[in-house]
């Protein structure tokens, strides 16, 4: 049949092949589609291979390999036209401390605590970035990566006094320093 007249809410297991416009309850639209497709409500857009979320909040274009937040026309593969929140830790009393998701790790300890940071294994995380500064307190900061990785050749580094900081980057294989105030003994 080319037409029906109703709801259509008895309708199941349609061939959409040729849908060029119309309504279709989003709890009946799943699946995969080949070719350009546009589907709209008052909020969201979609449109072949781009995704619009309420106008220009976020924009993801697979065409490009950009995705923009707050933006219409990413013009990088990320591009944030707003404040961002990074996810951070701070280490206060402990010993020893694993670096996992966080970006920012805060050392602020009220003793003389001994810390060491321990750093994921660079491999399975090409491009992560850490930012480690010694806020307050601890005898000694040590930045360790894992295993036998190193950062910039070493096996450690140290951060010399409170206030100190580095910045570092796993290249697939090691640990790489992007920037550094270490104050030296």
């Amino acid at each position: 049949s080319n037409a029906f007249s109703g709801n259509g809410s008895g309708l199941y297991a349609l061939n959409a092949t040729n849908l060029s416009s119309g309504t279709v309850p989003s709890d009946r639209f799943s699946g995969i589609y080949s070719q350009q497709l546009t589907l709209s409500n008052a909020n969201n857009t979609f449109t072949g291979n781009n995704l619009i979320i309420k106008d220009s909040l976020l924009r993801a274009n697979p065409m490009t390999n950009r995705v923009g937040v707050g933006t219409n026309s990413p013009n990088s593969t990320l591009q944030i036209s707003g404040s961002i929140a990074l996810k951070h830790a701070t280490v206060s009393g402990l010993a020893s401390y694993s670096a996992g998701e966080e970006a920012v790790i805060l050392v602020n300890t009220t003793g003389q605590e001994v810390v060491t940071i321990n750093l994921p294994d660079a491999s399975p995380i090409p491009g992560r970035v850490y930012y480690i500064k010694w806020t307050v307190g601890a005898a000694s900061v040590t930045v360790d990566p894992y295993l036998s990785q190193t950062i910039d050749g070493s096996t450690a580094i140290s951060l010399g006094l409170v206030n100190d900081r580095i910045k570092i980057l796993s290249d697939g294989s090691n640990w790489v320093v992007l920037e550094s105030l270490i104050t030296a003994l």
